[in-house]
């Protein structure tokens, strides 16, 4: 027969094995979590200083570039359909005639069909033309430059 002591002695090394090896886990754990939140507060730290870039010089060039293509896309387009006929008063052929393309969603209804997407094509024979695509252009340059000065 094993004496009381031995099973005593036995069971409390089995437990104290048992809760020694959680504890470690439970250490371990911790340590994970710390080099995790230390890695995201260098990686928030190195997001904020490119955010908050400060160079004054940064900010005027940007500004320049959003006023050039804004220029260049929209107003000088304007400034000549309307020059034009005072530079050149008499016409070639009936005009240029300018004939772009935009997508435009048929039918389609949402839960039963799905809308079909197809290219319009128009020709303008003379005048302002002003396309989708000077819109959306417009917009992405509006947002890109036209940011905060932080």
């Amino acid at each position: 027969m094993i004496p009381f002591e031995l099973i005593s002695f036995l069971g409390s090394a089995v437990i104290g094995g048992i809760m020694k090896i959680a504890s470690m886990k439970s250490k371990a754990k911790a340590q994970t979590e710390l080099a995790t939140l230390q890695a995201l507060n260098a990686k928030a730290k190195i997001t904020k200083e490119a955010r908050e870039y400060a160079n004054e010089g940064f900010q005027i060039t940007r500004r320049i570039i959003a006023l050039a293509a804004t220029f260049s896309i929209i107003v000088l387009p304007i400034l000549a359909s309307v020059i034009y006929p005072f530079w050149f008063p008499f016409e070639i052929d009936g005009g240029i005639p300018i004939t772009f393309g935009y997508t435009e969603a048929i039918g389609g209804f949402w839960p039963f069909t799905e809308p079909k997407d197809i290219t319009k094509w128009t020709t303008v024979q003379s005048g302002i033309l002003i396309t989708p695509f000077h819109t959306h252009l417009m917009s992405a340059i509006t947002g890109m430059y036209f940011g905060t000065k932080n």
